[in-house]
């Protein structure tokens, strides 16, 4: 039913992040009240290859090699979001055994879906801007897509982040499990009983990031979609989408969902046991659109949130998304209406997608 009616949802939204123009200075850490400690650590600019070359086993069509530039530095979580650190940032203890699918302060925060993980993000901003931790135009974000691989690879051009290769289909990957929670070594006995492990239990990359590869998968910023070669100077990926990019693998996939060059997605509000994030932090003297200044000017300037909502979940959605960029949020309505029946509807919402339909709308938006 959710896919069915998404295919009608329009959100589209201008959101912001936040550059900095001066060089991260060495990590940066805070210690919580209830004694989690978030450390970020400092990625400087560079180039890279993003993706995977033709020769590399396992690869998937969608990662096509191209060369990206990282014009500034940033810096990005050490390690996944902790269930001790959301809750210290969300403050819903009690919930946090509802929501994870396994339970444990160290182990990473998981069954959250991207847009939680940005909500996690904007709280975690205002509590550290509150206690005068971070400059007041500085905020707390996803990695985009080329961040997240260009810091999971550390220098590297192999498969995986250890400067070793996927070598063999079928096999355990013994090569993979220094710096992996995976399939084959994520439970006990032949395999069994898998699940998450506590966050740096594995070895580090070359620059320090842990648990890049599996654990569970991260949220990056990005919509999913072909890479744009043309579009080589901190990408944020497509202007718009239906799903966002996850990368790294989870405790439950195979070893060739964990390679550096690997892309998954889910629809935004999509959740997950073996989905989580970590996080990256700019500061700021000016600013800029996901997706690039130029396309804002092109599409006149003016940020929009429109939004088609069956039950009322997208609805709420967008009424957070249009608080946060500060605008009325615009619902689109049906001139005839899907049916109130569950079955009935997605009945009505498949066969509207099959024939590519533009249900006619009492809505109107003027310019």
């Amino acid at each position: 039913m959710k896919n069915a009616i998404n295919a009608f949802a329009i959100l589209a939204v201008a959101a912001v992040l936040l550059h900095s123009q001066a060089l991260p200075q060495g990590p940066y850490k805070t210690t919580f009240p209830n004694g989690a400690v978030l450390e970020l650590l400092p990625v400087k600019a560079g180039t890279f290859v993003m993706g995977s070359p033709a020769t590399e086993l396992g690869r998937f069509p969608d990662e096509v090699q191209h060369e990206v530039k990282i014009e500034r530095d940033f810096w990005m979580g050490k390690t996944e979001v902790t269930q001790l650190q959301w809750d210290a940032v969300m403050k819903t203890n009690p919930e946090k055994y509802n929501q994870a699918w396994y339970h444990g302060d160290a182990l990473p925060m998981e069954n959250v879906s991207w847009t939680e993980a940005n909500e996690f993000c904007r709280r975690l901003t205002e509590q550290e801007k509150a206690a005068k931790r971070i400059p007041a135009d500085a905020i707390f974000r996803l990695p985009t897509e080329a961040e997240w691989e260009y810091a999971c690879r550390a220098g590297t051009t192999t498969a995986y982040n250890n400067g070793k290769d996927f070598l063999q289909k079928g096999t355990n990957c013994p090569e993979l499990a220094e710096v992996a929670t995976f399939r084959f070594n994520s439970g006990g006995k032949r395999g069994r009983f898998n699940r998450t492990k506590q966050v740096a239990t594995r070895k580090p990359n070359a620059w320090g990031f842990l648990d890049m590869h599996g654990n569970v998968a991260e949220w990056v910023w990005d919509w999913y979609g072909p890479y744009d070669a043309d579009d080589s100077l901190d990408p944020t990926g497509p202007q718009t989408g239906a799903l966002r990019v996850n990368r790294g693998g989870g405790w439950n996939d195979f070893a060739k969902n964990l390679r550096s060059a690997y892309r998954a997605s889910l629809t935004p509000t999509s959740s997950s046991p073996s989905v989580g994030f970590r996080i990256a932090r700019s500061a700021v003297l000016g600013e800029e659109v996901v997706g690039g200044s130029a396309a804002q000017e092109a599409a006149g300037g003016d940020t929009l949130v429109v939004y088609f909502s069956w039950s009322g979940n997208t609805r709420q959605i967008a009424q957070v998304v249009a608080s946060q960029v500060g605008v009325e949020p615009i619902e689109l309505v049906c001139v005839e209406p899907y049916s109130s029946d569950y079955n009935t509807c997605l009945d009505e919402a498949q066969r509207d997608q099959n024939q590519q339909a533009r249900p006619a709308l009492t809505t109107q938006i003027d310019d």
